[in-house]
């Protein structure tokens, strides 16, 4: 089945990098759990930090909010939007995730 990306996503972001619909829709709902704009997260998140993709993305998802699966994660974030995390736990998540590659606010 083909990637169902809308035009202006790939528009926005230069490129699909390959990812499916709901690849995209957890971006956003990341970068809106972190608290960041959705460019702001592509480009630093995923764009960077080439070896974080989505399944890092997803990973670090479950992790924080204890769940397993895409859909426990969506429903989760959905009823937590009040106690969203920030980007102290983005930062902490790639400093232990990314062996030696730190990402902090500062890196803007």
């Amino acid at each position: 089945m083909a990637s169902r990306v809308s035009l202006s996503t790939q528009n926005r972001f230069g490129s699909t990098h390959g990812w499916t619909h709901n690849d995209w829709v957890l971006v956003k709902i990341m970068a809106q759990f972190l608290q960041m704009n959705v460019s702001f997260f592509v480009q630093q998140v995923i764009q960077v930090h080439k070896k974080n993709k989505v399944n890092d993305v997803i990973d670090f998802a479950t992790k924080m909010m204890n769940v397993r699966t895409f859909r426990q994660i969506t429903k989760t974030f959905k009823g937590s939007v009040r106690s969203l995390l920030g980007f102290e736990a983005c930062s902490v998540f790639f400093e232990d995730w990314a062996t030696g590659d730190i990402f902090t606010v500062a890196d803007q």
